[in-house]
């Protein structure tokens, strides 16, 4: 069944590639476009069933329930607050949406190549569409994750839903960016796909998830200020925490999510031949 979806959206948007009019501004045409790609990657990610979209829940919810029962079995106390898993939740949900997302965004224009036989069909459309599929998910299992951690717990409260709003556009204004750049280098350069996979590690470790990056030697901090991710997660813990003392620069990990996803979306028309070879 989800394999007749899918071979319908196809359908559907090769339609609207051949009954184009040329009266249409070509704005309004990238839009169907990409609606018509949004619908074909929302089938081929979760196919026909709901359970397809409720198994993205898994993989971040196994991660966290592993760190939880990591910091149990180590009984070390709470770096700060009185809630080890919001403390946790606020460092490790955001990186692990930074990654899952920048790397599912990566792989829009290779997964889609077959489809840039048409001239609608642009490197943008695919990565746009594959980015508006993952932000919905991801902005999904963020406020999912925050709302059973506030009400299964008495004492956690949310110190300021604006702010924390904030910091999600943030994150994803960043997430967007480096992946949209990410999608650009892999398909020009395929191996670039294992080093951007060994940079996970270290990311996680450098991104305060389970220390605050305040209470660190100066010189180490001016090191780790480096990671945008890290800000993003502190940006989460300023918005939770009424007295969080934070490394925060709000303006970095936006102004680099924009300036990468500018890079990636001028790479990807200038190499659009090279990228389809």
């Amino acid at each position: 069944m989800a394999e007749l979806k899918l071979q319908s959206a196809d359908a559907n948007l090769i339609r609207d590639l051949q009954d184009r009019q040329s009266f249409w501004p070509a704005f309004v045409e990238t839009l169907r476009v990409t609606k018509a790609m949004v619908q074909r990657e929302a089938i081929t990610r979760y196919g026909s069933s709901r359970l397809g979209y409720l198994l993205a829940f898994v993989e971040p919810t196994l991660y966290f329930l592993a760190f939880i029962l990591l910091r149990t079995f180590i009984r070390d106390k709470v770096p700060f607050g009185e809630s080890a898993v919001l403390f946790l939740i606020s460092g490790f949900i955001t990186v692990r949406v930074f990654i899952m997302v920048s790397r599912r965004i990566m792989f829009s224009i290779t997964a889609n190549r077959t489809l840039m036989v048409f001239p609608s069909v642009t490197p943008l459309t695919a990565m746009t569409a594959r980015a508006a599929i993952e932000t919905f998910t991801m902005s999904t299992i963020l406020v999912v994750f925050y709302f059973f951690i506030i009400i299964g717990s008495e004492s956690t409260r949310i110190n300021d839903l604006v702010e924390i709003t904030f910091a999600a556009l943030a994150l994803f204004v960043l997430t967007i960016g480096v992946g949209f750049l990410n999608a650009v280098i892999v398909s020009l350069f395929p191996s670039y796909r294992m080093i951007y996979s060994i940079m996970s590690l270290p990311l996680l470790i450098t991104s305060g998830v389970f220390y605050v990056p305040a209470l660190l030697p100066i010189e180490l901090a001016n090191i780790i200020a480096w990671n945008p991710v890290l800000h993003c997660v502190e940006w989460f813990r300023v918005a939770i925490y009424i007295d969080y003392v934070a490394t925060l620069d709000k303006s970095y990990p936006v102004q680099l999510g924009l300036i990468c996803g500018g890079i990636g979306i001028i790479f990807s028309r200038a190499f659009r031949v090279r990228i389809l070879d």
